[in-house]
Formats: structure tokens, C-alpha cells, sequence
């Protein structure tokens, strides 16, 4: 979690997720939800995207993606993304220097 994203519940926090992706003035949520970070980068403080089908080969832990900005979520999320939480394994990097 985040610390920018803390003191929001986790309710709160999906709805800031939906409206920043439904396209809603990033600005007056920042305000709303006292957040304290660049209309440029929230999606960065984003909690990761889990993929439940896949899953760690050395840990077992479902792995993960960093969530895009609104203007790359259309190109979807590549396998070469995915990364073991818990271990930081990339096991769709040849060379994963886990």
C-alpha cells in the first residue's frame, strides 16, 4: 500500500481508481481526498493490478503489475510487466535478476 494512499480506505481507494480511469478532473479528487501527490503520477500510488491465474514458480504468490496511466491502460498490461510481490521474481524476463 502505498503511503500517499494510507489514510483511505480501501472503498475509497477503488473509487479514486475508477473515477481517475473513467477520465473525472484529477485535480479535484487530489483536493477531495487530500492527497498530496501530482496529477501526473497518481497512478503510480496505485495498489498493483493482481493476476490470480498466475503465479510465482519460486514462491507461489499470485503475481503482479504496477497499474498504467489512463493513457496506457489501453494497451493492456504485457507479461514482461508481471513481477512476484513477495520475491520480485520476473519470470517473463529471460534474465530475471531476482
Amino acid at each position: 500500500m502505498s503511503e500517499m494512499l494510507s489514510h483511505l480506505s480501501e472503498n475509497q481507494i477503488i473509487d479514486l481508481m475508477k473515477r481517475y480511469y473513467a477520465g473525472q478532473s484529477i485535480d479535484k479528487f487530489i483536493n477531495e481526498y487530500s492527497l498530496y501527490v501530482s496529477a501526473d503520477t497518481i497512478y503510480k500510488e496505485f495498489p498493483p493490478l493482481v493476476f490470480l491465474n498466475y503465479t510465482c514458480e519460486y514462491c507461489g504468490k499470485s503475481l503482479v503489475v504496477n497499474r498504467h496511466s489512463k493513457e496506457l491502460i489501453r494497451s493492456g498490461y504485457k507479461e514482461s510487466e508481471f513481477y512476484c510481490p513477495s520475491c520480485g521474481h520476473k519470470p517473463f524476463i529471460k534474465k530475471c535478476e531476482c
